[in-house]
């Protein structure tokens, strides 16, 4: 990883942070050996997306002037513009998240196929319309 450049740092969230040179998403991660009694951290460089325009949103969803994300896995097909998470989120408790643009909606990173997202209704962790 390259030296953060102090004067340009910003906080995006919780988990993640900006400075002239990029994006960077701290995560920790266990190896089997010592699984138990260490978690090792570390900063990952977010490639390709613009740090003057990102946007953290909520449940995992991020978005820049040109692409959204879940994770900071890059959506096919999204349209950054109006693409937004659902508020309905809240009322989740499992690992599934949901978000829609002007096109589609997505279930964490994939595309929810024949959803309408004029539409689509979130009412629990089992039932969506």
């Amino acid at each position: 990883m390259t030296y953060i450049d102090v004067p340009a740092f910003t906080v995006i969230d919780d988990y993640n942070v900006k400075d002239k040179n990029g994006i960077y998403h701290y995560d920790t991660y266990r190896e089997s050996s010592d699984y138990f009694t260490k978690q090792n951290k570390m900063f990952i460089s977010i490639k390709n997306a613009d740090s003057g325009s990102i946007e953290s949103l909520a449940y995992g969803y991020a978005k820049d002037k040109n692409a959204a994300y879940f994770e900071w896995q890059k959506l096919t097909g999204d349209d950054p513009q109006t693409f937004d998470v659902f508020m309905e989120n809240e009322l989740l408790t499992g690992a599934n998240y949901f978000a829609k643009d002007g096109k589609s909606v997505y279930i964490n990173q994939k595309i929810f196929e024949k959803a309408d997202d004029s539409t689509f209704k979130i009412f629990n962790d089992k039932y969506t319309s």
